[in-house]
This record gives structure tokens, C-alpha cells and sequence, in this order.
């Protein structure tokens, strides 16, 4: 089945399509999924923000951070869905500034942040060994409500522990998992 036929077949099925595109992530089916994508513009079809996310959760899973930059400048509409998967292709491709600055954006356009943007932007402050921005971080977590999250809290931990503060690690590690008492973290 070529390109086109498949396209022609799918238009009315975002959901297909969108499982495709998550299936070529996983399998750093790149090219495919660029073919893919390219056959959709050729053809004129409309996207929707759900279909765009996973071009973007795609491109960012894939390394291909261009694209994916790209393709969320253009978006007429963001959701939450659209900001964490930036954030997280950042973060996962080593673009830690790019991660932390997109968090920042985010939260200014008055999207609220999800457990998966905190743990993403956390580990770009850990890899960076910034704690300044970290601990900014961690009382927006706080803020919200998500510090407690089993991966924002396993993050902030490293992010503290990263940068020396193991006082601070430890004590996140308390509040998020207060059985660690019994494994002797106190």
C-alpha cells in the first residue's frame, strides 16, 4: 500500500493515524514517520492538536528537535499535551536550556504544568547542576501540588543530590516516600 492510498484511507482516522506516528517513536522509525508526515501536507489534511502532538512526542523522541521546534512554532493552538512534549524532547535530547526555557514559557502563556513537564525540566536543572532554578522549580511543584509525584520527587532528589545539597535530597525523599524511614533514610 503506498503513501497516498494509506493517507487517503486514514484522513478520517486520527486516531490511527496517531498511533502510527507513536509506533514509528518508539521505534525510531524516523524516515517513516517524515514520509508519513510529509504525505499529510501533501494532501492537504487538516491536523488537529492530538494529531500535531504526536508529531511532536515523534520528532522529539527521535532527536529530530528541528522538526519538532518547528512544527510548535507553527501551531495556531497549544495544549498541555503540546508544551511536555517539547519540554521532554529537550530534556531527553540534551537541550537542558531549551527545556528550561520552554518550561518557563509555558507557565507565562498560563499553561499549568503537568507531573511529566516538572520531572522533565527538573532533570534538565539536574543535568545543568543549576539549583537555582531548581529550587525555583521545586516551590512551583510545591505550588501546585505535584512535589510529591513519585518521578518529580525522584528528580528533585537527584537534582539535589547532584548538586551537593544531600540534606535537601534527603528530605524530598521523606515528604515524597515516608516509608524511607524504615529503609534508614531519615
Amino acid at each position: 500500500m503506498t503513501y497516498r492510498t494509506l493517507t487517503k484511507h486514514l484522513h478520517k482516522d486520527s486516531n490511527t493515524l496517531a498511533h502510527i506516528f507513536q509506533t514509528y517513536a518508539q521505534l525510531k522509525l524516523i524516515s517513516k514517520g517524515k514520509q508519513l508526515h510529509a504525505q499529510l501536507i501533501t494532501s492537504g489534511y487538516r491536523s488537529s492538536i492530538y494529531l500535531t502532538n504526536h508529531l511532536l512526542s515523534m520528532y522529539g523522541r527521535c532527536g529530530q528537535l528541528v522538526y519538532a521546534h518547528n512544527l510548535f512554532d507553527k501551531m495556531p493552538q497549544r495544549n498541555l499535551v503540546s508544551w511536555t512534549a517539547m519540554i521532554f524532547g529537550f530534556s531527553q535530547n540534551s537541550e537542558y536550556l531549551k527545556a528550561i526555557t520552554t518550561f518557563c514559557m509555558m507557565w507565562v502563556s498560563s499553561e499549568s504544568p503537568n507531573q511529566f513537564a516538572f520531572s522533565s525540566v527538573i532533570q534538565a536543572c539536574s543535568f545543568l547542576e543549576s539549583v537555582q532554578v531548581g529550587k525555583q522549580i521545586h516551590c512551583l511543584a510545591l505550588k501546585v501540588g505535584f512535589s510529591h509525584e513519585l518521578f518529580v520527587g525522584s528528580n528533585l532528589a537527584d537534582m539535589y543530590s547532584k548538586c551537593g545539597l544531600m540534606v535537601e535530597a534527603c528530605m524530598v525523599l521523606r515528604r515524597c516516600h515516608p516509608r524511607m524511614k524504615y529503609y534508614g533514610i531519615q
